[in-house]
């Protein structure tokens, strides 16, 4: 279930977009989120996503209501390999 993406046919008001990188392929890509979404690295050591690596790239997820949803690579569908570029909110 992709509740974060812009494919969603479920109720859906984004609030905040990540852009990321794949270490994996090289490509840049982005996706929006809502409020309710908690989006960080799956083996990240602390609330300051201490231990990411920048070389390789990371696991991240999506957390909703406790679930965890792994975010994929718009190219390679690797999961396994994302960097975060940039955190913004939408509605300034």
């Amino acid at each position: 279930m992709e509740y974060y993406s812009d494919l969603n046919a479920l109720p859906y008001d984004p609030v905040f977009e990540i852009e990321f990188e794949c270490k994996n392929c090289g490509k840049e890509f982005s996706r929006k989120f809502d409020s309710n979404v908690e989006v960080r690295p799956a083996g990240a050591i602390g609330p300051n996503f201490r231990g990411i690596d920048e070389v390789h790239g990371n696991r991240y997820v999506a957390v909703i209501d406790g679930d965890k949803y792994p975010i994929e690579c718009d190219n390679c569908d690797i999961d396994t390999s994302l960097y975060e570029l940039n955190r913004e909110p939408l509605n300034k």
